[in-house]
């Protein structure tokens, strides 16, 4: 199945939440030859990211992203997706041959502020969030690391959002496979509306 070559857009709402990560828990899905930035003693910063994109995108699909860490290779920073799940095949194997993205295809559900991601019938994690009065136009520029067969892979994502406060409690069940990285919980989060992110390039690191 083929998939839409760059450049991306992707139009919709989104759910962000933060949380310090454990450096060695994130070790365990991050390559040797990609480091670890720390932002506290023996911490990197990740969170789960939860979007949905509407018409007017690219493709429309849900997706959930799990960032175990801040990372740098050489020159180039960016956060390390270790897991992703997508609702679109086509997403997936863009994700996969592009983008150096590890999407695999799951099932979700989203209801108003409260959204379920299964796969294969089995929870991978729910979750509800209330957001705060007032929207704040934001602009987002937001760099990723992927790996695609060995080839360390490098694209940033440009665009704006109207962006509000929220607090989030997530479930991670057992059944997923980023349990180890400790996102559940209450956490500190941002929802947006109006989100558009544009990808123009992925480029190749020697």
């Amino acid at each position: 199945m083929s998939f839409p070559g760059l450049p991306w857009r992707l139009k919709g709402e989104m759910l962000q939440t933060v949380r310090l990560v454990s450096v060695a828990a994130a070790r365990k899905f991050v390559p040797d030859d990609v480091r670890i930035l720390h932002v506290l003693p023996g911490f990197t910063l990740g969170g789960l990211t939860l979007a949905r994109y509407r018409p007017g995108s690219t493709l429309s699909y849900h997706e959930l992203i799990a960032t175990c860490a801040l990372t740098f290779r050489g020159t180039a920073v960016g956060a390390w997706i270790s897991h992703i799940y997508v609702d679109d095949p086509r997403s997936l194997r863009a994700g996969r041959r592009m983008f150096g993205l590890p999407k695999e295809m799951a099932a979700f559900s989203w209801e108003d502020e409260t959204v379920s991601v299964r796969q294969r019938g089995r929870l991978l994690c729910a979750a509800h969030w209330t957001a705060r009065d007032g929207w704040l136009p934001v602009p987002l520029g937001i760099p990723v690391l992927g790996t695609v067969d060995g080839d360390r892979r490098h694209f940033r994502a440009e665009g704006e959002a109207l962006v509000r406060p929220a607090r989030a409690r997530l479930h991670v069940s057992d059944a997923a496979p980023f349990l180890p990285l400790g996102l559940e919980g209450a956490s500190m989060a941002f929802c947006t509306d109006d989100l558009d992110l544009r990808f123009a390039d992925v480029k190749v690191l020697a």
